[in-house]
């Protein structure tokens, strides 16, 4: 299928007829380490890949031509916490610009951007601002409750 001056889409259907591939073409780049470092798609967004000396993602870049589309990126402290993520579109942002998360001392994410999670003495998420998690005394989760103007709570029972 193709749709004005833009590349061709095959489309694959299985023995029931129902829709079971989509093939768009794109040609990926890697680096000496195995890194993918580039993706060209046939419709010419190209996205890049950067990675600090030890690997992890730091940031993606889509552009079109000489337009960026978007921008990613991430920072991370000595342990690995994340502690950085910043988004920028072209046209809008679903992030704020930059949003700086808080670890305690045991390496759990207290705060991303303006919502405090919580956890319990054994380690489980509590609250996440808006939605509250009941564990049992074998860390299982048992229950989820959402505002209740959003949907009800989620009860599970508890197997001794």
């Amino acid at each position: 299928m193709r749709a004005n001056a833009e590349p061709p889409v095959t489309y694959g259907y299985d023995a029931n007829s129902q829709l079971s591939q989509v093939t768009l073409s794109a040609t990926l780049t890697h680096d000496a380490l195995g890194r993918r470092t580039q993706l060209q798609r046939s419709n010419g967004v190209t996205t890049t890949y950067n990675y600090d000396p030890t690997s992890r993602l730091l940031g993606i870049t889509h552009a079109k031509g000489s337009t960026t589309l978007e921008q990613l990126g991430q920072g991370f402290d000595q342990a690995d916490n994340k502690t950085q993520v910043t988004q920028l579109i072209q046209s809008a942002t679903a992030l704020p610009p930059a949003v700086t998360p808080a670890y305690n001392a045991l390496n759990q994410q207290t705060q991303f951007a303006s919502t405090t999670l919580g956890y319990d003495f054994n380690g489980n998420l509590t609250s996440d601002g808006t939605t509250s998690y009941t564990w049992d005394a074998h860390d299982r989760l048992i229950r989820i409750s959402w505002p209740s103007s959003v949907l009800p709570s989620i009860v599970r029972r508890s197997i001794a």
